[in-house]
């Protein structure tokens, strides 16, 4: 099952049970945040990982609203970038890598050792094809790989073009793909990536 569903993830009726939450919610939107955690802390299994993007000026605040909903910090892991486009972000700062939050509901499970950083290089491909905000593929296959396990159930409250979708659709095994999608245009384009995937 790798799904993406044109759908409002605040109404979207989740499955009691999923292993882990993988998403990337719009960075300056709290109220996102907000919903996530607890969405997360009713839906995931226990010992269930939530695997959250954002940006770095939100770090600290973002961390805190999935502390106070009661899930437990794992690590901070980053996408860096071999060579960022972007202008300066605050403070003078050049931003170059984006952290992705790991979180459990309850007791951290032991995992096989992996690293918390993965570069994307320029011959990656960092042309945003599918969505305005798309994220690059390599470090999401490689996480998932670790994070999750055969049979899981990854959830994509904020599915924008699939990525995640289509790093579990790659890496097979039995792991399924639940996603939602507000916005027409971008589902339609999420559903059309996923399905170009080969399993």
């Amino acid at each position: 099952m790798y799904q993406v569903h044109h759908h409002d993830c605040r109404t979207y009726p989740w499955p009691a049970e999923i292993d882990v939450i993988a998403t990337d919610p719009p960075w300056a939107d709290r109220e996102a945040y907000l919903w996530l955690a607890e969405m997360a802390v009713e839906h995931l299994v226990e010992n269930g990982l939530l695997i959250v993007q954002c940006g770095v000026p939100h770090l600290i605040d973002r961390a805190n609203i999935f502390i106070a909903a009661g899930l437990s910090y794992c690590w901070t892991m980053n996408i860096t970038y071999e060579s960022k486009q972007q202008s300066t972000f605050g403070a003078g700062f050049i931003n170059v890598w984006r952290p992705v939050l790991v979180f459990a509901k309850g007791k951290i499970k032991q995992r096989t050792m992996f690293y918390d950083t993965v570069t994307v290089l320029q011959s990656d491909g960092l042309i945003k094809q599918h969505h305005p905000w798309e994220q690059p593929l390599k470090p999401w296959i490689y996480w998932m790989e670790h994070l999750s396990a055969p049979g899981d159930l990854i959830a994509d409250p904020f599915a924008g073009s699939a990525t995640n979708g289509c790093a579990v659709k790659m890496l097979g095994d039995g792991r399924k793909y639940l996603g939602t999608e507000i916005d027409t245009d971008h589902c339609r384009a999420a559903r059309q990536r996923l399905a170009d995937v080969a399993a």
